[in-house]
């Protein structure tokens, strides 16, 4: 979980930890969810959906350089994810007007 912790900004996280693990892949994601409660990809989320509302909370960082800096460079994947996420579009949370 702590590889995660650093390198949630990766395109490939989950699949790079899950290559680290040496496990199979259900056995890997069983694990995974008895330790931290969720599912890989599920902690990736919510990595960076933490990570992208402190950018957009605390930068001015446009919404496309928040996408990419935490790992989802398609922009209008990214909003969707994070208005699932926090419940409103990230231009909402954004410093920039």
């Amino acid at each position: 979980m702590a590889w995660l912790e650093r390198h949630y900004a990766r395109g490939d996280a989950v699949e790079q930890i899950h290559r680290q693990s040496g496990m199979s892949r259900n056995h890997f994601r069983r694990l995974f969810r008895e330790t931290a409660g969720e599912s890989p990809r599920a902690r990736l989320t919510h990595l960076r959906m933490r990570a992208a509302r402190y950018h957009l909370e605390s930068s001015r960082m446009m919404v496309k350089e928040v996408a990419d800096a935490v790992g989802i460079p398609n922009v209008r994947l990214f909003s969707r994810q994070y208005r699932r996420f926090w419940g409103k579009l990230p231009t909402a949370t954004s410093q920039i007007v």
